[in-house]
């Protein structure tokens, strides 16, 4: 893999449900989703990221953080391209996804626990640590929705 930095960090969507009453709502019924999309140039590529954090029994929306993570490196192998096999570029894109999730999740962990903090009861549903094996379950989706553009503006 070749080496890419982040460049930049956007806050695109906070919201947590001020409506609720925490104390009546039992932790262990909270779940948390995740998505992810990718987009791509020769040197910039886009991760934005969404946590949801919802009430099973009621599917009442807590928590939501959309943020977009710029990355900036070498990614011109991740082009298609008519000469090679289509797998060969989509395992690029899986390969730099996956990274891409582990400094997004690890990022966004910080980011959410700094706004929540002083909510007793989100202080305390952080983004558990996502073995690699695990992440890489949800890369097909991401690397399905990414896109290449050749004039990429981040």
């Amino acid at each position: 893999m070749k080496p890419f930095n982040l460049q930049h960090i956007e806050d695109l969507e906070f919201y947590t449900n001020e409506d609720i009453d925490y104390t009546t709502l039992d932790p262990k019924k909270v779940s948390m989703s995740m998505s992810n999309e990718l987009k791509v140039s020769n040197s910039l590529a886009d991760m934005f990221m969404t946590i949801e954090y919802k009430y099973k029994e009621t599917s009442t929306l807590l928590l939501k953080q959309k943020v977009k993570f710029t990355f900036r490196g070498d990614f011109t192998d991740c082009e298609p391209n008519d000469k090679d096999n289509n797998e060969e570029w989509k395992n690029k894109l899986k390969e730099i996804s996956l990274e891409f999730m582990i400094v997004t999740l690890g990022t966004l962990r910080g980011m959410i626990y700094v706004k929540v903090r002083n909510n007793l009861f989100l202080s305390q549903k952080l983004i558990p640590v996502i073995p690699k094996e695990f992440l890489q379950i949800g890369i097909n989706d991401s690397v399905n929705k990414s896109t290449f553009k050749e004039n990429h503006q981040g």
